[in-house]
């Protein structure tokens, strides 16, 4: 109860971060205008690794591969199920994962590392921001399952006696153990928020931030 409690501020302090700098208007894209999306993401991505302040001397959080493999993840949440074809080959293997499967997570579904990113989706994230269903459900994923990561790693390395030095297995393992247990039910209710109303709708009441919240809540690591 104690380490549930104290991950949870952690997760506090992260929606806080993310909500006074970026989530407030995140379907309008008020604060990301003139940017690139891998710009937009790379910002995201520092601010919210600097609110859980791990002990990572070796800055494996903010380091590329680590970034990568959460593009990864939120790469299989962005193009509509009319373009998956041509984003990703061994589809079948990924589908569960890219939230248009069954409601099951699929731990017979390639390593993230193994997934790579697409090539569609480095071109795509090349552009600038724009108001789409594809932009809001990158950043919502890419938000959603950054947290939920760093969820899982607080919770991996409480056991380890101090300074809790991060290693390289033990980020991995926060990625697999997220991948096989949440990451396809949180793409798929992504999915299902952003087609359930008019794009109008979601501008209107400002909804998406209140949506990644109830979504890092719900699928924090030990929810039942």
């Amino acid at each position: 109860m104690a380490q549930r409690a104290s991950a949870q501020a952690k997760i506090s302090s992260s929606i806080e971060v993310g909500m006074k700098k970026y989530w407030l208007g995140l379907a309008s894209g008020a604060n990301f205008s003139g940017s690139t999306l891998e710009q937009c993401l790379a910002t995201i991505h520092f601010d919210i690794i600097s609110s859980w302040n791990f002990n990572d001397p070796d800055n494996l959080l903010n380091g590329e591969d680590f970034q990568e493999k959460i593009k990864t993840l939120a790469q299989l949440v962005t193009p509509n199920p009319s373009n998956l074809d041509s984003w990703f080959e061994s589809l079948g293997r990924i589908q569960n994962l890219i939230g248009v499967g069954s409601a099951l997570a699929s731990a017979a579904a390639p390593a993230i590392a193994a997934i790579g990113l697409s090539a569609m989706f480095i071109n795509w994230i090349s552009r600038v921001y724009q108001r789409t269903p594809e932009v809001l459900r990158c950043l919502m994923g890419y938000i959603v399952d950054l947290t939920l990561v760093m969820d899982q790693l607080f919770l991996d390395t409480l056991p380890v006696k101090p300074p809790r030095y991060l290693t390289v297995e033990q980020v991995d393992m926060a990625l697999e153990n997220y991948k096989t247990s949440e990451a396809a039910k949180v793409h798929r209710d992504i999915r299902a928020y952003v087609d359930q109303a008019t794009w109008r709708n979601i501008l209107q009441s400002n909804k998406a931030q209140e949506k990644v919240i109830e979504l890092i809540q719900q699928h924090r690591a030990g929810v039942a």
